[in-house]
């Protein structure tokens, strides 16, 4: 049980650290931000072989939704979704799911199955349940999907950029294909909006850093391709 808690707020820490904006490799990943996205155990469950957990700032009143607790609800929805029946919901997430974070939910699922457990997850206006049978689905879906990123320093044009929904088009210098895909929260939207209002879109020389991710499917003949903007330098 000890490391499937261990796995869960390894699960948690990087949703939290993805949604900052932050790297969310291990060894980067700041600890302030560990420390914000802590959970304790506070008590057990009598009957079950269960716990309690809180947020380690849980006696701090907040008029806003924190962001662990937005990480946990994001992480049970995952898990519904990657547990459910119907596993179409958890495919198409898959494209814009990072790397890290499917890793991270492999390594729970794993754990929870090699243990034959099952999961029961409590949060304060609902509740997911996965019998052992669904935690054999989520396993051998997450076992079939493979996610592979790689990031590239390109230069090129910007041909066009939209703040609010987050998409850019980029034509390399050294080909005629147009890249498109989305952009990372690392770039904020005062940012996009700044490039788009100056008018620096349309022609000029940009030295992009763009993030391609393959993505085995769990069908194991379904590949597919995505890219994100992670950095973008006027040159």
């Amino acid at each position: 049980m000890g490391k499937a808690i261990q796995d869960y707020q390894e699960l948690i820490t990087k949703r939290v650290a993805t949604e900052g904006g932050q790297s969310v490799e291990h060894k980067r990943i700041p600890d302030h931000l560990r420390q914000q996205s802590k959970m304790n155990i506070t008590s057990l469950i009598h009957g079950s072989f269960g716990f309690v957990l809180e947020e380690d700032n849980a006696n701090q009143l907040d008029m806003f939704e924190t962001p662990t607790r937005k990480a946990l609800g994001f992480i049970t929805d995952l898990l519904q979704e990657v547990a459910d029946a119907d596993g179409r919901i958890f495919e198409a997430k898959l494209d814009n799911l990072d790397a890290p974070i499917f890793q991270a939910l492999k390594n729970f699922i794993s754990t929870l199955h090699k243990a034959g457990s099952t999961l029961r997850v409590a949060e304060e206006r609902r509740e997911i349940k996965l019998d052992t049978s669904s935690v054999d689905r989520a396993f051998n879906r997450v076992a079939h999907v493979n996610i592979e990123e790689n990031e590239d320093v390109v230069h090129g044009e910007l041909l066009g950029l939209v703040p609010i929904q987050r998409r850019f088009d980029f034509r390399p210098s050294d080909v005629h294909e147009v890249i498109q895909g989305r952009v990372a929260a690392t770039l904020s939207a005062e940012y996009l909006n700044r490039i788009e209002k100056e008018g620096l879109i349309a022609g000029g020389l940009w030295r992009a850093t763009i993030r391609t991710k393959n993505v085995r499917h769990p069908d194991r003949r379904h590949t597919s391709v995505s890219r994100i903007l992670i950095d973008l330098v006027r040159l």
